[in-house]
C-alpha cells in the first residue's frame, strides 16, 4: 500500500494549470463557472463572485447553471452528448459529474480528456474512466459578450446594461464587507508602542550596520599601508563596541518581538474566537467543520506578517537605499549592475507569482479537505467500524492526503525554481563586481579598502533588496489566507444588545404570525404563511411528516433563524425587540443533534457555570430520571464524560441534555425528539416531569404516548400549521402508513 500511494506522489516539473477550487461541496457548479469566467476574461476574484452569488445549500442543478452563468456574463446551454463525441464540442465545457458535482474538460489529446476538478484534482482520464462518472450531460459556456481580458472590462460596461447591473450589486456587497486591518484584528492594546519601540531598536542596529564596511576599508586603507598600530588598536575597540551594542540592541529586539508576538497573539485569536462563536447558527449550518479550523487557524500566518514581517520590510527597504546610495557614491557604473540584478530577480518573482498562488490556495484548500474528513472520520467512527468501511474510508483519506501533498510539492518544485535563479542570477552579480572591481584596483581608481567596502555594501544591498522582494511576495500571497480568514471575521455577527424590556414580566405565550421561510433563496418556501397561538404554561406537540419542517419551524420559534416575512411574538413582543441574548435566558432548549461537552456531568448540567448550584444540579437531574444511574457511577457527578459523551447511552445523554436545559429555570421548554432514546417507562418518567413543571412546553415528537400528554397538537403540513383533535391521531398514523411516511 506504501508503495502504491508514494507512486502518486508527482515530483516532475510541469506547467501549473487553472484551477479554482470549491470552498463548500455544493459550489463545484460555481467554481466550474468561475473557471471559465477566468478563462475568457483573463482574471477572477472568486471570494468576490461567491459572496454577490446566490446558491443553495444543498447544490446546484445542472438547469440552474444557465441562469448563473448569466450573473457572470457567461452564455450557458445544455446539451446531452455522448462521451465519445465530446471532442465535437466548444472546449472547454463543464460536465456534470457523478449527478451531483461539476468538472471543467479543458481538452481532449491523444484519446485522454483533461479534467479540472474543483474537488482539488487536475487530471487525464480515458474514455473509460471518464465514463464511469460522466452523466451524459454537459454546459457548453461562451462570453456573453466579446470580451478577451479584464482590461476591455470598460467597454463592456458601457455596452451591457445586464452587467452594469451586476458589477453594481457587487460593489454594494464588497462595500458592505470592505476589508480592514482594524475589522480583521479586532480591537488590540499596546500594540503601536511595542511597534515603535522594536522600529527604534531596529533601525539602530541597522544604522550600526552599515559603519561596519567602512571600518574594514579604514583597516585596509590606513592601518595595513602606515603599519598604525595605535590606529588598528582603536579600529579593534570601535568594532568590538559596535559589535556589542549590535548583540545587545538584537537581545532587546529579540525580547520585544516575543512579546508583542505573544500579546497579539492571544488578543487576536481571542478577539476572532470570541467573532465566531457569536456568528450566526445557520452560517455553520453552511460550513464544514475542517474548513472552519483551516480559516480560524489563518490567524497564526497573517499575525506573523502584520507584526514582525512588516517592519522588517521598512527596515530592509531603509537599508536598501542606504546601501544603493553608497553604491553610486563609490561608483556607479558597478551600482547599476547590482540594482539590475535585484530588478530581474523582482521581474522573476512576478512572474512565477500567478503559479504559486494556485499552488498556494490548493495546498491550503485541499488541506481543510483532508482535515474535515480526518474529523469526520473521528466521530462517526462507530458507524465505519460496523460497516466494515475503515479499509475504504483509509483510501478516500489518503487520497485526500495525496492531493494535498502534491499541492506542496508543487509549492517545492517552484521554490526549488526560484532558488535556482536567485544563486545563478546572484552568482553572476557578484562574479561580476569581482571582477570589474578588482580591475578598478589595478587601475588605480580605487584602493583595496574601497573596493571591499563597496563588495560589502553591494552585498547588503543584495541581501536587504531579495528579503524587500520575498516579503512583498509573502505580502500578496498573504491575501490567500485573508480572504479565508475574512470568512469570519466579514461575517455580521449577532447582535446581543441588552433588552430593554423587563422580560421576567412577559407571559410565556406565543404568536407565530404568518410566517415564511426557506434556507436559500433559490428553494421552495418550507414554511408558508404559517399561524399558530400557545398560551401560557400550555403543553403543545408538533407533528408531521419528516421533512415538513417542524424542526425549522422550532428553530425559528427559539431564535435560530429569522422568519423571511411575518412575526414571531413571545408575550406579545417581537422576537427582535427583546433581544437574543435576553430572549434565550427564557427558555430551555434539546434539539435533535445537542451534544454534551468535554467535562463532568455537573459541568455540563450545569453547563459550566462559573458557581454552580449544586443542589439544583441534583434536583434537574431527578426531574430527568437520571440521577439514580449518576449516583451509582464511581465518582458520581464529577464523572467525566468524553467530547459528545461517547461512553453513555443514548437514553443516558437525552436525559442529560434535557437536565442541562431544565438548569436555567425556563419559562418554556422546547424538545425536539428529547425523548426518542428512551425506554417506555422512562420517557413516562420524563413527560410527567415536565407535565409537573407548568412551564410552557413545545414539543416534537413521533411516539403517541408523548403526543397525547400535550394539550394540544398542531399537525405541520404543506406549509402551514393546523392545530388538529387527539382522536384525529390513529386517523393520521394509518394515512402516513399508507404513503409509507409513517410520522407516529
Amino acid at each position: 500500500m506504501i508503495m502504491r500511494v508514494s507512486d502518486k506522489l508527482k515530483f516532475k516539473f510541469g506547467k501549473d494549470l487553472s484551477l479554482i477550487l470549491q470552498a463548500d461541496p455544493a459550489e463545484s457548479g460555481l467554481a466550474c463557472l468561475a473557471m471559465l469566467v477566468g478563462y475568457h476574461q483573463g482574471d477572477v476574484d472568486y471570494a468576490q463572485i461567491r459572496h454577490t452569488v446566490d446558491i443553495s445549500r444543498r447544490g446546484i442543478t445542472i438547469d440552474s447553471m444557465v441562469e448563473l452563468g448569466l450573473q457572470l456574463m457567461l452564455e450557458a446551454k445544455i446539451v446531452n452528448v455522448a462521451a465519445e463525441n465530446l471532442q465535437d464540442l466548444e472546449l472547454p465545457c463543464i460536465l456534470q459529474w457523478d449527478f451531483n458535482h461539476f468538472v471543467v474538460l479543458d481538452k481532449i489529446e491523444s484519446g485522454k480528456f483533461h479534467i479540472y476538478d474543483p474537488a482539488g484534482e487536475v487530471k487525464y482520464v480515458t474514455l473509460e474512466e471518464l465514463s464511469r462518472s460522466y452523466r451524459g450531460a454537459v454546459v457548453e459556456v461562451l462570453p456573453l459578450i466579446d470580451f478577451v481580458n479584464a482590461k476591455d472590462r470598460d467597454k463592456r460596461e458601457k455596452t451591457n446594461k445586464y452587467y452594469k447591473a451586476v458589477t453594481n450589486e457587487a460593489a454594494v456587497e464588497e462595500k458592505k464587507n470592505r476589508f480592514s486591518w482594524r475589522r480583521l484584528i479586532g480591537s488590540t492594546s499596546g500594540i503601536k508602542r511595542s511597534l515603535f519601540q522594536i522600529t527604534l531598536l531596529a533601525l539602530a542596529m541597522e544604522a550600526l550596520a552599515l559603519l561596519l564596511p567602512l571600518a574594514t576599508q579604514l583597516t585596509f586603507d590606513q592601518v595595513i599601508v602606515t603599519a598604525d598600530i595605535d590606529l588598528l588598536m582603536l579600529v579593534v575597540l570601535g568594532m568590538a563596541f559596535l559589535e556589542l551594542t549590535r548583540v545587545a540592541l538584537n537581545t532587546l529586539r529579540a525580547w520585544s518581538v516575543m512579546i508583542l508576538s505573544a500579546t497579539l497573539n492571544l488578543q487576536w485569536i481571542t478577539n476572532v474566537f470570541s467573532h465566531l462563536v457569536r456568528l450566526p447558527i445557520a452560517w455553520f449550518e453552511k460550513r464544514h467543520i475542517g474548513d472552519v479550523t483551516s480559516r480560524f487557524e489563518a490567524v497564526h500566518a497573517i499575525q506573523g506578517m502584520v507584526t514582525t514581517r512588516s517592519i522588517e520590510v521598512g527596515l530592509d527597504g531603509l537599508m536598501s537605499i542606504g546601501a544603493l546610495i553608497i553604491l553610486f557614491v563609490y561608483n556607479a557604473k558597478l551600482a547599476l549592475i547590482v540594482l539590475g540584478s535585484v530588478l530581474l530577480y523582482f521581474f522573476i518573482r512576478l512572474m512565477w507569482y500567478r503559479t504559486q498562488r494556485r499552488a498556494t490556495e490548493e495546498n491550503v484548500v485541499l488541506s481543510a479537505q483532508q482535515h474535515t474528513l480526518f474529523l469526520e472520520t473521528l466521530r462517526s467512527i462507530n458507524t465505519i467500524r460496523l460497516f466494515n468501511g475503515a479499509e475504504s474510508r483509509k483510501v478516500r483519506w489518503a487520497n485526500r492526503l495525496i492531493a494535498e501533498r502534491n499541492a506542496g510539492l508543487r509549492m517545492q518544485r517552484q521554490s526549488i525554481i526560484i532558488e535556482s535563479c536567485n544563486w545563478t542570477l546572484f552568482g553572476a552579480e557578484r562574479i561580476a563586481i569581482l571582477a570589474l572591481g578588482a580591475l578598478s584596483v589595478i587601475d588605480g581608481a580605487w584602493t583595496v579598502g574601497m573596493f571591499l567596502a563597496f563588495y560589502a555594501y553591494a552585498a547588503q544591498f543584495v541581501e536587504r533588496s531579495i528579503g524587500v522582494v520575498d516579503k512583498i511576495i509573502e505580502f500578496k500571497m498573504l491575501s490567500i489566507q485573508v480572504e479565508r480568514l475574512s470568512e469570519i471575521v466579514l461575517e455580521p455577527a449577532e447582535q446581543e444588545y441588552p433588552s430593554r424590556i423587563d422580560t421576567d414580566s412577559l407571559p410565556a405565550t406565543f404568536t407565530v404570525d404568518n410566517i415564511c421561510f426557506r434556507y436559500d433563496k433559490k428553494d421552495e418556501l418550507i414554511l408558508n404563511q404559517c399561524s399558530l397561538d400557545i398560551k401560557q404554561g400550555e403543553s403543545i406537540a408538533i407533528v408531521g411528516a419528516s421533512g415538513c419542517g417542524k424542526s425549522t419551524l422550532l428553530k425559528l420559534m427559539i431564535g435560530a433563524h429569522e422568519p423571511e416575512s411575518g412575526r414571531i411574538l413571545y408575550g406579545g413582543m417581537d422576537l427582535s425587540q427583546i433581544g437574543t441574548r435576553a430572549y434565550r435566558e427564557l427558555i430551555g432548549v434539546v434539539l435533535q443533534d445537542d451534544q454534551l461537552l468535554s467535562g463532568s456531568i455537573a459541568e455540563n448540567i450545569a453547563f459550566f457555570a462559573d458557581n454552580p448550584d449544586f443542589e439544583h444540579i441534583k434536583h434537574c437531574a431527578q426531574f430527568a430520571a437520571i440521577s439514580k444511574e449518576i449516583e451509582v457511577m464511581p465518582l458520581g457527578y464529577h464523572t467525566l464524560v468524553g467530547d459528545m459523551g461517547t461512553w453513555l447511552s443514548g437514553g443516558q445523554k437525552q436525559r442529560l441534555l434535557l437536565a442541562r436545559a431544565l438548569y436555567k429555570k425556563p419559562k418554556v421548554l422546547f424538545l425536539d425528539e428529547a425523548t426518542s432514546h428512551l425506554d417506555v417507562s422512562n420517557e413516562a418518567l420524563v413527560n410527567d416531569a415536565v407535565r409537573r413543571l407548568g412551564i410552557t412546553t413545545i414539543v416534537i415528537a413521533h411516539r403517541p404516548e408523548t403526543i397525547r400528554m400535550a394539550n394540544r397538537i398542531f399537525l405541520v403540513e404543506n406549509g402551514s400549521a393546523r392545530e388538529i383533535d387527539k382522536s384525529a391521531l390513529d386517523e393520521l398514523k394509518q394515512k402516513a402508513l399508507e404513503v409509507s411516511g409513517v410520522i407516529l
